[in-house]
């Protein structure tokens, strides 16, 4: 690429019959721009200019032997670098990433300004310089673009048994920046993504362009167990990405295990009671939090714990919890917390109980507050009323209906005896004798027909059968014939007794009065 950029001599018309004066200075080795382009004799020749330019591109990382010499475009940073060899043209801020890109400003110690960017077949302006511009441009047009597939670079380290938990180390970076790249790590088909940004100052040192802030060092969670670790890096575009490779891991059991028996309310606060011990200190008593409505209180786990030491004999029985935790009244949630020792992590012993607290002072509270509703043992007031009067209605009907004859018609018209008369007349009555006429239909003296039954009649001499007196009751009335009710008839006059008024037709007597 060198040869190319320098004197045209791989590619082109110039490359088919180049010149003495350009083979001369083939690689352009001593040839320095602020001397008027002229080269030192003493490296004239393909051959000296292949061998001493390669010499000096080592030289530049500054070799065991050499003196630290070359620092000014040292990787890792922003660098200022000159558009040409007048300072009067400026500067520009490049990031150097790597010892390439340094090794090239080395060499060719400027960059192209925006007049030579901007026609990169052709020429700029006064203060362009083409050099690195001429490299990029071939390199692009031969090769493509020198970013376009870089994929992220990085290693797994290690991958070891944390106890609950494996810890992952190793490190990775996007050779297209020096930002921290993103691991993603698996625990078996478990995954999430962390940020490769822990400082290794080693991978800093192998290289220098990218910076030291690209490890990552987690502990990730995980059961007892056998599992399978692997790791990928990806690119901080987020388009590309490499294994990093995988390892095998066994998980011990660390944390603490125990159990959480009862929880239960106490006059002055709640009580709680269990076990709990450590699998890598099992002989270790260890301490447990309790937490009652956010408040935590630690209690030991010292007890002797018969069934527990059964269980875990490595363990012993001196592993039990029980006390009374303090607490205000109302509904709150106990959670109980094992303590962890050495390595490992706190454990939550079962799942969080809510309870109803009861403090030592009088308990109590208000459920509702609502206005009083006066009860009544009775009816209301207004109904008892009402029922008066609709019994007095009743009554009232019932002397009503009691007062009128059988029909609304009066049946005074008709003639026949003032008395009880018969209708029809019987074939058994004979000879005036007194005797009883079955089934006989009777009339009063107002026309109404009275209950058929059993009646004893009297004769037509007007003798009474013997025996007890006939009682005849109007079918409406239950009264028997011409007893007053307290409610004058309509269909009688004024005065029933008196001579002269008698009733004639509906409803007028003989004195023209109307019936009452």
């Amino acid at each position: 690429m060198t040869l190319q950029k320098e004197q045209t001599l791989v590619s082109g018309a110039t490359a088919r019959n180049p010149s003495a004066a350009r083979l001369e200075r083939a690689m352009g080795y001593a040839c320095p721009d602020n001397v008027g382009g002229h080269c030192d004799p003493a490296y004239a020749g393909v051959g000296n200019q292949v061998y001493w330019s390669a010499w000096q591109w080592k030289r530049y990382g500054n070799p065991a032997g050499t003196s630290n010499y070359f620092t000014w475009f040292n990787p890792g940073g922003v660098r200022q670098i000159q558009y040409n060899v007048p300072t009067s043209c400026g500067t520009k801020s490049v990031s150097v990433q790597n010892k390439a890109t340094a090794a090239l400003y080395y060499y060719t110690p400027y960059t192209p300004n925006t007049a030579a960017l901007n026609n990169l077949y052709g020429t700029g302006d006064s203060c362009s310089a083409y050099g690195n511009r001429n490299f990029w441009r071939m390199y692009t047009d031969w090769f493509g673009s020198p970013t376009a597939s870089a994929k992220p670079i990085g290693r797994l380290d290690s991958v070891q048994d944390a106890g609950d938990a494996v810890a992952v180390r190793g490190w990775a970076i996007d050779p297209t920046t020096t930002a921290a790249t993103r691991v993603h790590v698996f625990v078996d088909s478990s995954g999430a993504g962390y940020t490769a940004n822990a400082s290794r100052p080693d991978v800093g040192k192998a290289y220098p362009g990218s910076g030291n802030s690209h490890g990552y060092d987690l502990t990730i969670a995980a059961t007892p167990g056998k599992h399978q670790v692997c790791a990928s890096a990806i690119s901080v575009d987020g388009t590309k990405n490499q294994s990093l490779g995988c390892k095998s891991v066994t998980v011990t059991k660390a944390s603490p295990d125990g159990r959480v028996d009862s929880v239960t309310t106490v006059v002055g606060g709640v009580a709680v009671r269990g076990w709990t011990y450590d699998p890598n200190q099992p002989k270790t008593a260890l301490t447990v939090k309790v937490s009652v409505g956010g408040k935590v209180t630690t209690i030991p786990a010292n007890r002797t714990r018969a069934d527990v030491g059964k269980a875990y004999p490595a363990a012993g029985a001196v592993h039990g919890y029980e006390a009374t935790v303090p607490a205000v009244s109302g509904n709150a949630k106990v959670c109980v917390t094992a303590v962890n020792v050495g390595a490992g992590h706190d454990a939550q012993l079962g799942t969080c109980t809510t309870v109803r607290a009861v403090a030592s002072a009088p308990d109590g509270r208000v459920d509702q507050v609502a206005p009083r509703v006066r009860r009544r043992l009775g009816p209301r007031m207004g109904d008892r009323r009402r029922h008066r009067e609709a019994d007095q209605r009743r009554r009232l009907r019932r002397r009503r209906r009691q007062a009128l004859p059988c029909g609304r018609r009066a049946l005074g018209h008709r003639r026949g005896l003032p008395g009880v008369r018969r209708s029809p007349r019987l074939p058994g009555d004979r000879g005036g004798e007194a005797g009883t006429a079955p089934g006989l239909r009777l009339r009063d003296q107002h026309g109404c027909r009275l209950r058929q039954h059993d009646a004893r009649l009297p004769d037509r001499a007007g003798r009474q059968p013997a025996g007890r007196a006939s009682r005849l009751r109007h079918p409406r009335r239950g009264r028997r014939d011409g007893e007053r009710l307290g409610v004058r008839p309509r269909h009688r006059c004024r005065s029933d007794r008196a001579p002269g008024h008698r009733r004639q037709g509906h409803h007028r007597c003989e004195d023209g009065r109307r019936a009452s």
